[in-house]
């Protein structure tokens, strides 16, 4: 049976700003403030070669060309994020080169019937608030807050919907008690603290936007990650409900039922900030969002680990397949239904207290570009098939009920992948980008999801 998509479901295509830029031409030509994540990257071994986004992949001078291959691929639906550290000036104003520049770069895309999906937080934090304290500091809500205003006031009638904040556990938790993301911290009580400003900085931002018009789509994107326990022991599946409930519940909980997880708050109890009378009501706004983005790539296999912060840790099995970052592709190692697990358990979990609609904002696969004797890029098989095993998965989800409306593959280009820098297994791309020329070339897995836009079928992977 041919897997036909319904008539209404969007297919789209993302990307981030501060990924693809060029950091160097916002802080030259726009006076823009330098970002968190340029401050980390100076930092001696923190990022896969001393990678930086100064550079980016040049969106700023090529963002006409870009435009071009997105509508020559036939996309419709394409998310992006409004930098905070380039459209606001310190004082909370607009700069005035920074609008001018969206409003080119949205109003091309808006001229080639392309809708625009605007992140607006997709972790690009100036330095100058990480040195005030960052997300641990309510000075970081209130400068979101006037950004989302400033967005909606000179951008609004370009944008399509928007998306608050990108995945607020890595910010918080790969940030601040991992280490692994900007600003590289390794402390819980700071995860927490910034884990529970995000939320904040989540209904700050759209009180905002619908104090100037009630009717704006506005959703939040959440990382998401399906856990199963190792074995049924009572110690790894007490291990699995606290890994589902720091990587899901975390977020999620807050947003529709006005409270943290139980069992998890009560292990983390010490470690938690000192929450304001009110701060659980003015977080719980996932009633009234009009989607929940999620970001879904992989899950976890987890087991008890008593020595951990949290109580669990993951394992990735011997004969697992992976992505080219080691990541798992799907976990167990061959279920590959992880994503209509995530589906099904958000929506049941929490359509009964407001929950609406859901859109996979995420889902992609990091593949070194390889190429034939003649420099041609070889076909990306393992990116078609992944890509294809989720949207398999997905429509099934779309079939037994689960109001799945749009599917958004990561990512556009191969770009700054953040800790991995340019490192070429880090490439989630559709289109590759050449590190020397910067010359844009669709990859066969480009080719591929075109067709799926254009027949909303599933096509068979190429030869």
């Amino acid at each position: 049976m041919a897997t036909i998509f319904p008539p209404e479901f969007r297919f789209g295509i993302g990307d981030s700003d501060l990924q693809v830029i060029g950091e160097e031409h916002c802080l030259a030509l726009e006076g823009s403030e330098p970002s968190m994540w340029l401050e980390f990257c100076r930092q001696q071994g923190r990022i896969w070669n001393g990678d930086t986004p100064l550079r980016g992949v040049d969106r700023y001078h090529r963002w006409r060309e870009d435009v071009a291959v997105l509508a020559d691929l036939g996309l419709r639906h394409f998310r992006t994020s409004v930098s905070v550290s380039r459209l606001l000036r310190r004082d909370g104003t607009p700069n005035p080169a920074a609008v001018r520049w969206y409003r080119d770069f949205l109003g091309g895309l808006r001229a080639r019937g392309i809708d625009t999906y605007v992140t607006l937080y997709h972790w690009e934090l100036p330095q100058f608030l990480q040195e005030r304290g960052g997300w641990t500091s309510y000075e970081t809500v209130e400068f979101l807050a006037r950004h989302a205003a400033v967005a909606c006031e000179e951008l609004g009638d370009l944008i399509s919907e928007y998306f608050t904040i990108n995945e607020p556990w890595c910010a918080a938790f790969l940030g601040h008690h991992q280490g692994v993301h900007a600003p590289g911290e390794h402390s819980l009580s700071r995860a927490l603290s910034a884990a529970h400003h995000l939320l904040l900085a989540n209904s700050a931002m759209a009180g905002e936007l619908w104090r100037r018009d009630p009717g704006l789509r506005v959703s939040v994107v959440l990382s998401t990650l399906p856990c199963y326990a190792l074995t049924s022991s009572p110690e790894d599946l007490r291990a699995v409900r606290l890994a589902d409930a720091a990587c899901n519940g975390w977020f999620l909980d807050p947003l529709f039922h006005g409270r943290y997880p139980e069992e998890l708050r009560a292990l983390v109890e010490p470690h938690l900030p000192q929450l304001a009378p009110g701060d659980l009501r003015e977080i719980q706004v996932g009633a009234r969002m009009h989607a929940v983005g999620i970001n879904n790539y992989y899950g976890l296999m987890v087991e008890d680990d008593p020595a951990a912060d949290l109580r669990y840790r993951s394992r990735l099995m011997q004969d697992a397949p992976t992505n080219d970052l080691g990541w798992p592709v799907f976990m167990p190692p061959y279920y590959p239904s992880g994503i209509y697990d995530m589906l099904h358990q958000i929506w049941h979990a929490y359509r009964g207290f407001g929950l609406k609609r859901i859109y996979v904002s995420e889902n992609g696969m990091a593949e070194r570009p390889l190429f034939d004797e003649n420099g041609r890029l070889r076909t990306d098989h393992r990116r078609i098939a992944y890509l294809s095993e989720h949207l398999e998965r997905v429509v099934k989800a779309v079939r037994a009920g689960v109001p799945v409306e749009a599917y958004f593959a990561w990512t556009f280009l191969d770009n700054f992948e953040w800790e991995h820098g340019y490192r070429p297994e880090s490439s989630f791309g559709l289109v590759h980008v050449d590190r020397g020329t910067l010359e844009r070339t669709p990859k066969a897995s480009a080719a591929w999801y075109a067709e799926l836009v254009r027949t909303r079928n599933i096509p068979m992977a190429p030869a």
